[in-house]
């Protein structure tokens, strides 16, 4: 192991963290040193340029004509602002941008999310991204109002609409849009009934549930806060997340963690400080893991292949999953700044589960 002396200096406290949260990586994944060197950063310096479109590949590059187009857009943003996409790369980054903004002036809650996040970095789109989303937001007469008209608010296709406005106008610091949407937010999930009439099967429950707490959290509700409404997920903003929590590592435990879930559900703990660091650096670590992009899940040689975290491989074919989903991976999979000089090898792109 690195000698974490020289990272630190005398900091016994710093590299007594940092040693219990490798160890409570690798242990949570039962895996051998040898596969511990695959990182979660590597894991988005090789999906992001995939998703961008090296190699050319129509069943792995990012297209507009995606029902979740925003979601690609914000993981490849994810992916610029860590420096690991090139030139050409970032073209398509703001080519996907452009092809979004052509289908205003309205857009789909990921969508604004994902020109929301690239309207904040140095990218040459930044400002027409920001010029477009904050044109969107501007021109709705009555946030509360639009909110609750979403598809079904309390649905999960709904939830998640509703989370990633929470998450644009949090980012475009949009303090009363923010606070309108997160409220109907925070009453549509109180009633949400996971398998109920409402529900789509779209999204898992836990998705959606991650989801929320990644929105309001973010947009500062309270841990004590309270979710009621007789669904599903009722209870505090803290007990919410401990039982999302549980529920990930228990999955991963047993083989049966999802890959969009994992994604979500990280991206919601991160919100909650250290309290769930350990446990995020094991989730991050069996993203980054559950595919061996040049082989595929059981040695299958497809370049097309992709795989959920249990292992069991589906190939794109013409359904282009990779590029549709591999965008909420990416913003799951940063480099953990503790972490930064462990990861040497890479991995590639990550499914959702499709619901019968």
């Amino acid at each position: 192991m690195l000698g974490l002396e020289n990272l630190f200096g005398e900091d016994r406290k710093v590299r007594k963290l940092l040693t219990t949260a490798v160890a409570t990586a690798l242990l949570g994944l039962s895996v051998s040193s040898a596969l511990a060197s695959n990182s979660p950063f590597n894991a988005v310096k090789d999906a992001g340029p995939l998703l961008a479109g090296t190699p050319v590949d129509a069943n792995l590059n990012g297209d507009v004509s995606h029902t979740t187009d925003g979601a690609e857009l914000a993981g490849l943003v994810h992916a610029y602002e860590l420096g690991v996409l090139n030139a050409g790369q970032t073209t398509f980054m703001n080519q996907l941008a452009t092809d979004i903004v052509a289908t205003g002036p309205t857009f789909f809650g990921d969508e604004a999310y994902g020109l929301a996040k690239l309207s904040k970095t140095s990218s040459t789109y930044a400002a027409t991204a920001g010029t477009a989303v904050g044109n969107f937001y501007a021109g709705i007469a009555n946030n509360t109002t639009y909110a609750t008209g979403l598809v079904t608010p309390n649905s999960d296709t709904g939830i998640v609409l509703l989370s990633n406005n929470v998450l644009a106008t949090r980012v475009l610091g949009l303090t009363t849009a923010n606070t309108d949407f997160a409220a109907v937010l925070a009453t549509s999930l109180g009633t949400f009934a996971d398998g109920g009439v409402d529900d789509t099967n779209s999204f898992s429950g836990t998705t959606v549930l991650a989801m929320s707490l990644w929105a309001l959290k973010s947009s500062g509700y309270a841990d004590a806060t309270v979710i009621s409404g007789g669904g599903t997920y009722n209870g505090t903003i803290v007990s919410l997340a401990t039982a999302l929590d549980a529920t990930l590592l228990a999955q991963n435990a047993a083989g049966t963690l999802i890959t969009e879930d994992a994604a979500y559900g990280i991206l919601a703990l991160q919100q909650f400080g250290v309290t769930y660091a350990a446990d995020i650096n094991t989730l991050q670590y069996a993203l980054a893991l559950a595919v061996d992009f040049a082989t595929g899940a059981g040695g299958l040689a497809q370049v097309g292949d992709v795989s959920f975290s249990s292992g069991f491989a589906v190939n794109a074919a013409t359904i282009n999953i990779n590029s549709r989903f591999a965008g909420a991976a990416l913003q799951a999979l940063p480099e953990p700044a503790s972490l930064s000089l462990l990861g040497l090898a890479g991995m590639g792109l990550l499914a959702r589960r499709r619901r019968a």
